[in-house]
């Protein structure tokens, strides 16, 4: 669950970075080469005919489905490239570029 949190934080201080807050609508952030974040701001809302609840974020890796997440709790894939670890590298490498 800490990772969790982790990620969420990352992905908002990126959106502050970015200049996209306050989030009224969705922030989408492709991260590098394999991932993509969606931040929904608002009501539910669809990216790519997925549903994203209010204040979630949806993750991609490779173009597929890899994770939602909310900032207390969530789901990401646990695959060997495709991992918490993984998307936390990927945001703070991101973070980095964005400075």
């Amino acid at each position: 669950m800490e990772k969790i949190n982790e990620i969420f934080v990352l992905a908002a201080e990126l959106a502050i970075k970015d200049g996209a807050v306050p989030i009224e609508e969705m922030y989408e952030r492709k991260l590098d080469d394999n991932w993509t974040i969606v931040i929904n701001g608002s009501k539910e809302r669809k990216y790519k005919g997925l549903s994203i609840p209010p204040f979630c974020m949806y993750v991609e890796f490779d173009g597929l489905p890899a994770g939602l997440l909310d900032p207390w709790d969530g789901v990401i894939a646990a695959e060997k490239e495709a991992n918490e670890d993984a998307l936390i590298r990927a945001l703070k490498d991101a973070l980095k570029e964005a400075e």
